[in-house]
């Protein structure tokens, strides 16, 4: 018999939790609470493992990432976050590739550190890392062709480097991708570093706070993207660098917070737009082709 236990505010001890011997499922937001995560280790059924503290307020103990997670070989959704500084240490310490049937992992806190693991399990198809202070490069990773990995989140991230071929570390099946750094600790790289015209089932993509140099003509190629954020870089130059309209799939653009000096004829022939942001660029000179402020599929500028 399986069971589920979801909470939005418990007081957790191991003596309690010996209560659901057969656990497949654990959800709670502990805001208030006394818990350890080694307790988890032993329900070997466990196959949801969600854990959330969204309150500043810190009332206990921190809380480390313990290596015994890898005995949880049923898991296929994992996910830690905290708003504050309540999850400490590194998560070196877990073999992340021994759990066989992860699908989702979600860590997020800003007490979160370490290097990323160099293999992740084969089944990992989301990875979100956030408010970490990453002591790594991109490139130390490796994706086996067999890698399942459709969506990967770095999101306001500390320390993380690309190194010179960013796209050694990254599988070419993804789908969606998100890069942000925390302004403080920012890289900065050319678009040119990043080539892709590797990445053809990419619907979604977000690389913030990293870029600097002219739009990648590789953009031109992306048939399948849907969505593009390339806000908060020092991106220069003419936007209409890019062949837009080759792009067939794009419903949303935003540029904003750049360094762009030409619209040029960018978005003349974009008839699927529907949402373009290009505000906060000092030197931007041109202006929106009529063709796409009168389409009906465009909402918002």
């Amino acid at each position: 018999m399986n069971c589920t236990v979801s909470v939005s505010s418990l007081i957790i001890h191991v003596k309690s939790m010996a209560m659901y011997p057969l656990l497949t499922s654990f959800t709670a937001n502990l805001n208030q609470y006394n818990f350890n995560l080694s307790q988890f280790c032993g329900y070997t059924s466990l196959k949801v493992l969600i854990i959330t503290h969204t309150s500043t307020n810190i009332s206990s103990d921190s809380v480390a990432i313990p290596s015994c997670l890898s005995s949880l070989q049923s898991l296929n959704t994992l996910k830690l976050v905290s708003s504050s500084t309540i999850l400490q240490g590194p998560i070196d310490g877990v073999n992340w590739t021994s759990m066989t049937n992860l699908q989702a992992l979600t860590l997020s806190g800003t007490g979160l550190t370490g290097k990323l693991p160099l293999t992740w399990p084969t089944s990992l198809t989301s990875l979100i890392i956030q408010y970490m202070n990453i002591t790594s490069d991109l490139t130390s990773l490796t994706w086996t062709t067999s890698s399942s990995l459709t969506s990967m989140t770095f999101y306001y991230v500390q320390g993380l480097a690309w190194g010179a071929a960013p796209s050694n570390a990254i599988p070419t099946n993804i789908v969606t991708l998100y890069i942000s750094y925390a302004p403080a600790s920012a890289k900065v790289y050319t678009m040119t570093t990043f080539p892709l015209s590797r990445y053809q089932q990419l619907q979604s993509l977000s690389l913030i706070s990293a870029l600097s140099g002219a739009l990648s003509t590789d953009l031109s190629m992306m048939q399948r993207l849907n969505t593009i954020d390339l806000s908060y870089n020092s991106l220069n130059g003419s936007i209409d660098s890019v062949s837009w309209g080759n792009m067939s799939s794009l419903t949303s653009v935003t540029l904003s917070f750049n360094k762009f000096t030409s619209l040029g004829s960018a978005f003349s022939n974009t008839p699927g737009l529907q949402q373009l942001y290009i505000a906060r660029n000092p030197a931007l000179n041109g202006t929106i082709p009529q063709s796409l402020l009168q389409s009906t599929q465009f909402t918002r500028l």
